[in-house]
């Protein structure tokens, strides 16, 4: 619900599930197509990563001898003139919407138009020409802001996604790694200062005129292996106190580091229980940690984004994000036999110290060879995250 001086504004749209998926729409669009004499518009507009892209190549793919697709991207003026302008690039004002609604137009009175060409890697973003674009019998527009009243003239099928603002975050992250030429501490910050509070401002309200509101919810069990993020292999036990160092050395583990850390867990508004965000302070070094729920046996087997941040990053983190749990933890790091393994003493404020040993491997069988050399062959397996353990 929206509130305003007059009271609740309802929802006008119809809301989708993940079960009910795009059907409905589709429908929509076909049924249009048949009836009408005129071109079909259809508008999607959502936030930034909330899966905008993706459902308007569905529908171009079911439609695509009758279709062309516009893109709001290439609509943006450029990374000077928004600087110049004092705009950011999650504000409409960084956008031709003028020239956009114009296009729209044209194309749905059989004209053709040249759409620009932006490129987001060179000179930081800029307009590097333009390309043809005929008219069809479906015209699809996708974006942050198609749904904003200046495009209003173009009618058509509304479309908003809705998407929770740890979805959003986590895939921006994960495609701008990849898609521009920021770092990932960068893309963070940014987000979190810039994109969330636009997308607020900005895009939210877009979803009350909207015929059809498609849930999307970011996906953890899927998206992160999809997008090939970093794989990661642990298996732990607790101890019941610390292994000796003539212990260790007797079974011909070598000491590879001693290290002091503190990790600081977080929540933002849509995580899901077994997702993980962390920064982790070794030394004067900061590091961000997003890790998806791990799978089923015996070994923990998670999916990760990780990556260095500042304290500017770090301080962006704190004000935006809900911290849920800090612990210190002390860690010795050594090499048995080819594996990993850390002793970690583990403090959480205000309660007794307990160690674990953690082991980088999943080769499961390996690992009972070195617990049971250490003495912990009944010693059992956990796949829990130290926040899982200690919260």
């Amino acid at each position: 619900m929206r509130y305003t001086c007059a009271g609740i504004v309802p929802l006008n749209g119809k809301i989708l599930s993940k079960k009910d998926g795009i059907k409905p729409i589709l429908k929509k669009v076909g049924d249009a197509l048949k009836n009408s004499v005129d071109p079909v518009v259809i508008r999607i507009a959502g936030g930034s990563a909330s899966g905008k892209t993706t459902i308007a190549n569905i529908i171009r793919k079911k439609f695509a001898e009758q279709s062309v697709l516009l893109t709001q991207d290439n609509y943006y003026i450029g990374r000077e003139y928004s600087e110049t302008n004092g705009f950011t690039f999650d504000q409409p004002q960084s956008i031709d919407l003028d020239k956009l609604g114009q296009d729209i137009v044209d194309l749905r009175n059989g004209k053709s138009i040249e759409e620009p060409i932006y490129s987001f890697l060179e000179d930081g973003g800029k307009r590097i020409g333009y390309k043809t674009v005929e008219p069809a019998k479906l015209i699809i527009v996708e974006g942050l802001f198609v749904l904003d009243d200046k495009l209003s003239k173009c009618g058509g099928i509304k479309v908003f996604i809705r998407t929770n603002c740890h979805g959003r975050l986590i895939r921006r992250v994960i495609r701008d790694i990849s898609r521009t030429c920021w770092e990932p501490n960068r893309i963070l910050g940014y987000f979190l200062e810039v994109v969330d509070p636009m997308h607020q401002l900005y895009i939210d309200h877009q979803e009350y005129v909207a015929d059809y509101i498609v849930v999307n919810q970011y996906d953890p069990e899927t998206e992160p292996n999809k997008a090939g993020c970093q794989q990661e292999k642990q298996i732990k036990v607790e101890l019941n106190g610390p292994l000796g160092v003539k212990m260790l050395g007797s079974i011909g583990a070598e000491t590879i580091s001693h290290t002091d850390q503190e990790d600081v867990y977080f929540s933002v508004s849509g995580k899901a229980e077994e997702e993980l965000l962390r920064i982790r302070k070794e030394g004067t070094n900061l590091l961000f940690t997003y890790k998806a729920p791990q799978s089923d046996g015996d070994v923990r087997v998670k999916r990760k984004v990780e990556f260095p941040i500042s304290p500017i990053e770090e301080g962006t983190i704190q004000a935006s994000c809900q911290e849920k749990l800090k612990i210190f933890k002390s860690r010795d790091l050594f090499v048995w036999s080819s594996i990993v393994f850390s002793q970690d003493c583990i403090v959480v404020p205000g309660k007794k110290g307990r160690y674990f040993l953690e082991v980088r491997s999943d080769n499961l069988k390996k690992v009972k060879s070195l617990l049971a050399k250490l003495g912990l062959k009944e010693s059992k397996i956990l796949t829990e995250s130290y926040f899982d353990l200690l919260e």
